[in-house]
Protein backbone atom coordinates (compact mmCIF):
# COMPACT_ATOMS: atom_id res chain seq x y z
CA UNK A 1 0.00 0.00 0.00
CA UNK A 2 1.60 3.41 -0.93
CA UNK A 3 2.01 6.07 1.68
CA UNK A 4 -1.05 8.23 1.83
CA UNK A 5 -0.34 11.69 4.03
CA UNK A 6 -3.74 13.26 5.44
CA UNK A 7 -3.47 17.06 6.69
CA UNK A 8 -5.73 18.91 9.15
CA UNK A 9 -8.80 20.16 6.92
CA UNK A 10 -8.39 24.29 7.92
CA UNK A 11 -10.86 26.94 7.41
CA UNK A 12 -9.34 28.99 4.48
CA UNK A 13 -11.69 31.74 4.92
CA UNK A 14 -11.25 32.82 8.30
CA UNK A 15 -7.30 31.28 8.44
CA UNK A 16 -5.30 33.65 10.51
CA UNK A 17 -1.42 33.04 9.35
CA UNK A 18 1.06 34.44 11.46
CA UNK A 19 3.56 31.99 12.02
CA UNK A 20 5.14 29.49 10.12
CA UNK A 21 3.69 26.15 11.13
CA UNK A 22 0.41 28.00 9.82
CA UNK A 23 1.59 28.84 6.46
CA UNK A 24 2.23 24.90 5.92
CA UNK A 25 -1.24 24.54 6.99
CA UNK A 26 -2.42 26.74 4.73
CA UNK A 27 0.09 25.72 1.84
CA UNK A 28 -1.28 21.61 2.42
CA UNK A 29 -5.01 22.83 1.99
CA UNK A 30 -4.69 24.95 -0.89
CA UNK A 31 -2.55 21.96 -2.30
CA UNK A 32 -5.10 19.24 -1.39
CA UNK A 33 -8.08 21.34 -2.78
CA UNK A 34 -6.24 21.65 -6.16
CA UNK A 35 -5.75 18.07 -6.29
CA UNK A 36 -9.50 17.28 -5.31
CA UNK A 37 -10.12 19.50 -8.73
CA UNK A 38 -7.73 17.33 -10.53
CA UNK A 39 -8.95 14.15 -9.28
CA UNK A 40 -12.77 15.33 -9.50
CA UNK A 41 -11.86 16.42 -12.90
CA UNK A 42 -9.91 13.00 -14.54
CA UNK A 43 -6.16 15.12 -14.70
CA UNK A 44 -3.38 13.07 -13.89
CA UNK A 45 -0.90 14.36 -11.76
CA UNK A 46 1.87 13.08 -13.86
CA UNK A 47 0.85 14.51 -16.63
CA UNK A 48 1.63 18.43 -14.78
CA UNK A 49 4.66 20.56 -13.90
CA UNK A 50 5.79 22.59 -11.26
CA UNK A 51 4.62 25.14 -13.60
CA UNK A 52 0.82 24.84 -13.60
CA UNK A 53 0.70 23.70 -9.88
CA UNK A 54 3.04 27.04 -8.84
CA UNK A 55 0.14 29.04 -10.83
CA UNK A 56 -2.87 27.20 -9.09
CA UNK A 57 -1.81 28.14 -6.03
CA UNK A 58 -1.03 31.25 -6.15
CA UNK A 59 -3.84 32.88 -8.11
CA UNK A 60 -6.42 30.43 -5.55
CA UNK A 61 -4.44 32.20 -2.78
CA UNK A 62 -5.46 35.69 -4.25
CA UNK A 63 -8.61 34.71 -4.83
CA UNK A 64 -9.22 33.68 -0.80
CA UNK A 65 -7.05 36.79 -0.10
CA UNK A 66 -10.17 38.98 -1.07
CA UNK A 67 -12.35 37.40 1.42
CA UNK A 68 -9.63 36.41 4.22
CA UNK A 69 -7.10 38.91 3.99
CA UNK A 70 -4.86 37.55 6.61
CA UNK A 71 -4.32 34.21 4.69
CA UNK A 72 -0.81 34.21 3.42
CA UNK A 73 1.62 31.69 2.46
CA UNK A 74 5.62 33.03 1.13
CA UNK A 75 4.98 33.88 -2.89
CA UNK A 76 6.84 35.84 -5.74
CA UNK A 77 7.49 36.21 -9.41
CA UNK A 78 10.14 34.19 -10.45
CA UNK A 79 11.55 32.88 -13.68
CA UNK A 80 8.46 31.91 -15.46
CA UNK A 81 5.98 34.18 -13.00
CA UNK A 82 4.10 33.36 -10.13
CA UNK A 83 5.09 30.91 -7.58
CA UNK A 84 4.59 29.94 -4.02
CA UNK A 85 7.97 29.44 -2.31
CA UNK A 86 7.88 25.61 -1.36
CA UNK A 87 7.49 24.31 -4.44
CA UNK A 88 9.94 26.51 -6.17
CA UNK A 89 12.77 25.64 -4.15
CA UNK A 90 12.05 21.96 -5.70
CA UNK A 91 11.68 22.93 -9.26
CA UNK A 92 12.52 19.31 -10.31
CA UNK A 93 9.47 16.99 -11.17
CA UNK A 94 10.40 14.78 -8.59
CA UNK A 95 8.21 17.38 -6.10
CA UNK A 96 4.82 16.82 -8.01
CA UNK A 97 5.19 13.49 -8.03
CA UNK A 98 5.13 13.45 -3.69
CA UNK A 99 2.04 15.54 -4.02
CA UNK A 100 0.16 12.09 -5.41
CA UNK A 101 0.93 11.00 -1.37
CA UNK A 102 -1.34 13.84 -0.29
CA UNK A 103 -5.56 13.02 0.27
CA UNK A 104 -7.36 15.55 -1.95
CA UNK A 105 -9.87 17.25 -0.38
CA UNK A 106 -13.60 19.52 -1.33
CA UNK A 107 -12.79 22.81 -2.74
CA UNK A 108 -13.88 25.73 -2.78
CA UNK A 109 -15.59 27.61 -5.32
CA UNK A 110 -12.10 30.12 -5.53
CA UNK A 111 -10.05 27.27 -6.43
CA UNK A 112 -13.01 26.04 -8.51
CA UNK A 113 -12.80 28.61 -11.06
CA UNK A 114 -9.07 29.20 -10.81
CA UNK A 115 -8.30 25.33 -11.94
CA UNK A 116 -11.11 25.77 -14.37
CA UNK A 117 -9.82 28.43 -15.86
CA UNK A 118 -5.93 28.15 -15.98
CA UNK A 119 -5.80 24.37 -16.85
CA UNK A 120 -7.97 24.46 -19.52
CA UNK A 121 -5.02 27.37 -20.83
CA UNK A 122 -2.22 25.10 -19.26
CA UNK A 123 -3.82 21.98 -21.35
CA UNK A 124 -4.26 23.93 -24.96
CA UNK A 125 -0.24 25.04 -24.69
CA UNK A 126 0.95 21.99 -23.61
CA UNK A 127 2.95 21.15 -26.68
CA UNK A 128 4.19 25.06 -27.33
CA UNK A 129 7.57 26.21 -26.00
CA UNK A 130 7.63 27.51 -22.53
CA UNK A 131 3.99 27.23 -22.87
CA UNK A 132 3.84 30.18 -24.55
CA UNK A 133 0.26 30.88 -24.70
CA UNK A 134 -0.15 30.54 -21.13
CA UNK A 135 1.96 32.46 -20.07
CA UNK A 136 1.35 35.35 -22.48
CA UNK A 137 -1.90 35.28 -21.48
CA UNK A 138 -0.77 35.36 -17.36
CA UNK A 139 2.02 37.97 -18.14
CA UNK A 140 -0.69 40.07 -20.45
CA UNK A 141 -3.71 40.27 -17.70
CA UNK A 142 -3.25 38.62 -14.30
CA UNK A 143 0.14 41.17 -13.41
CA UNK A 144 -1.14 42.50 -9.80
CA UNK A 145 -1.21 46.10 -10.15
CA UNK A 146 1.42 46.94 -7.19
CA UNK A 147 4.12 44.92 -9.51
CA UNK A 148 2.81 46.49 -12.48
CA UNK A 149 7.07 47.58 -13.71
CA UNK A 150 7.91 43.98 -14.11
CA UNK A 151 4.77 43.29 -16.59
CA UNK A 152 6.88 44.62 -20.13
CA UNK A 153 10.12 41.79 -18.70
CA UNK A 154 8.11 39.05 -18.50
CA UNK A 155 6.35 40.12 -22.16
CA UNK A 156 9.60 40.98 -23.74
CA UNK A 157 11.66 38.13 -22.40
CA UNK A 158 9.09 35.48 -23.11
CA UNK A 159 8.71 36.77 -26.95
CA UNK A 160 12.75 36.33 -27.24
CA UNK A 161 12.69 33.32 -26.04
CA UNK A 162 10.03 31.79 -28.16
CA UNK A 163 11.69 33.24 -30.92
CA UNK A 164 14.58 31.73 -30.40
CA UNK A 165 13.52 28.47 -31.37
CA UNK A 166 10.99 29.42 -33.42
CA UNK A 167 13.56 30.97 -36.00
CA UNK A 168 14.80 27.07 -37.14
CA UNK A 169 11.45 26.37 -38.53
CA UNK A 170 10.79 29.67 -39.90
CA UNK A 171 9.20 29.77 -43.14
CA UNK A 172 8.98 33.66 -44.59
CA UNK A 173 13.07 34.53 -42.86
CA UNK A 174 12.50 38.08 -44.06
CA UNK A 175 9.26 38.73 -42.23
CA UNK A 176 10.33 36.39 -39.10
CA UNK A 177 14.11 38.41 -38.89
CA UNK A 178 11.34 41.95 -38.49
CA UNK A 179 9.64 40.44 -36.02
CA UNK A 180 12.98 38.96 -34.21
CA UNK A 181 14.93 42.26 -34.00
CA UNK A 182 11.01 43.88 -32.62
CA UNK A 183 11.75 41.44 -29.99
CA UNK A 184 15.34 42.49 -29.31
CA UNK A 185 14.61 46.11 -28.70
CA UNK A 186 11.46 45.01 -26.37
CA UNK A 187 13.84 43.09 -24.35
CA UNK A 188 16.41 45.52 -24.65
CA UNK A 189 13.97 48.16 -23.34
CA UNK A 190 12.23 46.72 -20.93
CA UNK A 191 15.79 45.79 -18.71
CA UNK A 192 16.69 49.46 -19.63
CA UNK A 193 13.05 50.89 -18.26
CA UNK A 194 13.71 53.31 -15.52
CA UNK A 195 10.96 51.74 -13.33
CA UNK A 196 11.50 48.07 -13.82
CA UNK A 197 15.60 49.15 -12.98
CA UNK A 198 13.86 50.83 -9.71
CA UNK A 199 11.96 48.27 -8.54
CA UNK A 200 13.92 45.78 -9.36
CA UNK A 201 17.44 47.10 -8.44
CA UNK A 202 19.13 46.84 -11.29
CA UNK A 203 21.74 48.64 -12.18
CA UNK A 204 23.59 49.95 -14.86
CA UNK A 205 26.18 47.34 -15.37
CA UNK A 206 23.31 44.34 -14.91
CA UNK A 207 21.87 45.92 -18.22
CA UNK A 208 24.97 45.98 -19.81
CA UNK A 209 25.07 42.63 -19.41
CA UNK A 210 21.73 41.99 -20.34
CA UNK A 211 22.78 44.15 -23.88
CA UNK A 212 25.76 42.60 -24.59
CA UNK A 213 24.07 39.40 -25.09
CA UNK A 214 21.72 40.85 -27.23
CA UNK A 215 24.48 42.12 -29.27
CA UNK A 216 25.56 38.89 -30.05
CA UNK A 217 22.64 37.07 -30.81
CA UNK A 218 20.97 39.07 -33.41
CA UNK A 219 23.77 39.61 -35.58
CA UNK A 220 23.99 35.85 -35.25
CA UNK A 221 20.17 34.69 -36.03
CA UNK A 222 20.08 37.55 -38.52
CA UNK A 223 23.18 36.72 -40.88
CA UNK A 224 23.18 32.89 -40.02
CA UNK A 225 19.86 31.60 -39.23
CA UNK A 226 17.49 33.99 -41.26
CA UNK A 227 19.38 33.97 -44.67
CA UNK A 228 18.87 32.24 -47.70
CA UNK A 229 21.88 31.47 -48.99
CA UNK A 230 24.46 29.04 -48.28
CA UNK A 231 25.62 31.35 -44.91
CA UNK A 232 23.32 28.70 -43.48
CA UNK A 233 25.49 26.23 -42.01
CA UNK A 234 25.27 23.50 -39.28
CA UNK A 235 27.91 25.11 -36.98
CA UNK A 236 25.99 28.62 -36.75
CA UNK A 237 22.57 26.77 -36.28
CA UNK A 238 24.11 24.64 -33.24
CA UNK A 239 25.62 27.49 -32.37
CA UNK A 240 22.67 29.93 -32.02
CA UNK A 241 20.85 26.33 -30.61
CA UNK A 242 23.21 26.68 -27.85
CA UNK A 243 22.58 30.51 -27.08
CA UNK A 244 18.94 29.76 -27.30
CA UNK A 245 19.15 27.18 -24.10
CA UNK A 246 21.42 29.30 -22.65
CA UNK A 247 19.51 32.76 -23.19
CA UNK A 248 16.49 30.55 -20.91
CA UNK A 249 18.91 28.60 -18.21
CA UNK A 250 21.30 31.26 -17.76
CA UNK A 251 21.00 34.75 -18.82
CA UNK A 252 18.12 35.17 -17.56
CA UNK A 253 18.63 33.71 -13.77
CA UNK A 254 20.20 36.77 -12.36
CA UNK A 255 17.13 38.86 -13.66
CA UNK A 256 14.63 36.32 -12.26
CA UNK A 257 16.28 36.48 -8.46
CA UNK A 258 15.77 40.45 -8.75
CA UNK A 259 12.03 39.76 -9.87
CA UNK A 260 11.98 37.39 -6.78
CA UNK A 261 13.49 40.06 -4.35
CA UNK A 262 11.08 42.52 -5.54
CA UNK A 263 8.22 40.73 -5.16
CA UNK A 264 8.85 38.19 -2.46
CA UNK A 265 5.86 38.37 0.57
CA UNK A 266 5.51 35.93 3.04
CA UNK A 267 3.65 36.04 6.45
CA UNK A 268 6.78 35.76 8.66
CA UNK A 269 8.51 39.67 8.56
CA UNK A 270 11.77 38.06 9.61
CA UNK A 271 11.68 35.22 7.28
CA UNK A 272 11.13 37.81 4.23
CA UNK A 273 14.30 39.70 5.70
CA UNK A 274 15.97 36.46 5.35
CA UNK A 275 14.98 35.50 2.20
CA UNK A 276 15.34 38.20 0.31
CA UNK A 277 18.70 39.02 1.51
CA UNK A 278 19.44 35.62 0.33
CA UNK A 279 17.89 36.36 -3.40
CA UNK A 280 19.96 39.66 -3.70
CA UNK A 281 23.18 37.74 -3.20
CA UNK A 282 22.29 34.85 -4.89
CA UNK A 283 21.73 37.37 -8.06
CA UNK A 284 24.71 38.87 -7.92
CA UNK A 285 26.63 36.13 -7.57
CA UNK A 286 24.60 35.03 -10.90
CA UNK A 287 25.07 38.42 -12.43
CA UNK A 288 29.48 37.92 -12.22
CA UNK A 289 28.92 34.27 -13.44
CA UNK A 290 26.49 35.15 -16.29
CA UNK A 291 29.03 38.29 -17.54
CA UNK A 292 31.76 35.81 -17.85
CA UNK A 293 29.82 33.13 -20.03
CA UNK A 294 28.62 35.59 -22.18
CA UNK A 295 32.08 37.10 -23.00
CA UNK A 296 33.03 33.49 -22.98
CA UNK A 297 30.57 32.51 -25.57
CA UNK A 298 31.23 35.44 -27.37
CA UNK A 299 34.99 34.65 -27.91
CA UNK A 300 34.26 31.40 -29.05
CA UNK A 301 31.60 32.92 -31.76
CA UNK A 302 34.42 35.30 -33.14
CA UNK A 303 36.58 32.05 -32.98
CA UNK A 304 34.47 30.28 -35.32
CA UNK A 305 33.95 32.93 -37.35
CA UNK A 306 30.35 33.53 -36.83
CA UNK A 307 30.48 37.50 -36.26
Amino acid sequence: MSLEIKTKPVDLYSLIVNGKAREQQATNELVTQILGWLNENDKNLKTINTLIMNKLVYFSLLELRKTNPRLMISNGWYKYGPCYEELRQYEAPDRILDYAHFKPRAFSTEVENVCKTHFALYEKSRHEKYFFNYLKFIYSRLVPDNFVPIQPFYLAKLELSNLTYEAFTAKETTKFADKFSRAIYDFESSVCNADYSKFCDINQADEDIMLTFTSMIEPLYTRHIFSSDAQKSNKARSFASHLAIFFDERVLLPLSYRNLFATFQSPVEAYTKVKKRKFETTAKTEFKQVRKDILANLKLLKTQGLT
